[in-house]
């Protein structure tokens, strides 16, 4: 199983590729214990629609053949 992890900011989210798994306050929670998983609708909508167009872009790429390295 692939979890995906996205940082911005002060949080981290873990995305298993279908459904968000945790949001975190990374700065503030540094251990990672207290789970905000619904608890930040905004900045958890936000992040986890960044992540999937990140992933989305890397995929067509990928099926494309258009991955490069440096420019």
């Amino acid at each position: 199983n692939c979890i995906y992890k996205y940082m911005q900011g002060n949080y981290m989210l873990q995305f298993d590729g279908t459904s968000v798994k945790a949001l975190y306050d990374f700065k503030h929670d540094t251990l990672l214990r207290h789970n905000l998983k619904d608890k930040l609708p905004k900045v958890q909508n936000a992040m986890e629609w960044r992540l999937k167009a990140m992933i989305q872009q890397y995929m067509s790429r990928m099926n494309e053949n258009r991955i490069v390295v440096g420019r």
